[in-house]
């Protein structure tokens, strides 16, 4: 395998037991819908095609994200990662979570988002691809720095803010975008 990193994951899919996860089909179709799902990591036909409560979300080659009703998960097998905390942008002061989560300012710090070019914070579906950054480049958004878990920040103009948003409604590979605010970088402690 010619990508070291997509060997090391599909390695610590597949386990010491060599064969491919699967799930049983009578278990996905009696899996009742929760309305709750997981992030997970899986080779790329971990799942059969149109199986209830599973959606793939990105292809990555030698393992794919996908969208599993936590119903399902609870009888998938082991070897089914969790894609733990996917949605979490871990700035040390303040780690939210993107998906769920309702970014907050401490006081005195506001939401108020500046006027004009800046910086500003993204997060992609799952991991990066560099096809991603370089349509955001193309858009004349410049990543700056990478943010675990899947986020980066991004330095965008006026116009290329406005063309961030239209990716963001426009593409599956884009979940979150908003201004790089101030507080994600202090401290608690400092406040």
């Amino acid at each position: 395998m010619r990508n070291p990193i997509a060997a090391a994951i599909l390695a610590a899919l597949i386990g010491t037991s060599g064969v491919l996860m699967t799930i049983d089909p009578d278990a996905a179709n009696a899996a009742s819908s929760t309305g709750s799902t997981t992030k997970v990591l899986a080779p790329p036909d971990a799942f059969a095609p149109g199986q209830p409560g599973v959606r793939r979300i990105e292809d990555y080659g030698s393992f794919a994200l996908y969208e599993v009703d936590t119903a399902l998960l609870a009888r998938a097998p082991a070897s089914v990662q969790v894609a733990a905390d996917t949605d979490v942008l871990q700035f040390g002061a303040h780690p939210f979570d993107t998906q769920r989560d309702t970014l907050t300012a401490p006081p005195p710090f506001s939401l108020h988002a500046p006027f004009g070019p800046g910086l500003q914070v993204i997060q992609f579906v799952g991991p990066v691809k560099q096809a991603w950054l370089d349509t955001l480049a193309a858009q004349g958004i410049k990543p700056v720095q990478y943010v675990a878990s899947n986020g980066y920040l991004v330095w965008a103009d006026s116009g290329a803010q406005t063309r961030l948003a239209t990716l963001l409604t426009q593409t599956s590979w884009l979940q979150y975008a908003a201004p790089y605010y101030g507080f994600l970088k202090v401290d608690p402690a400092l406040l």
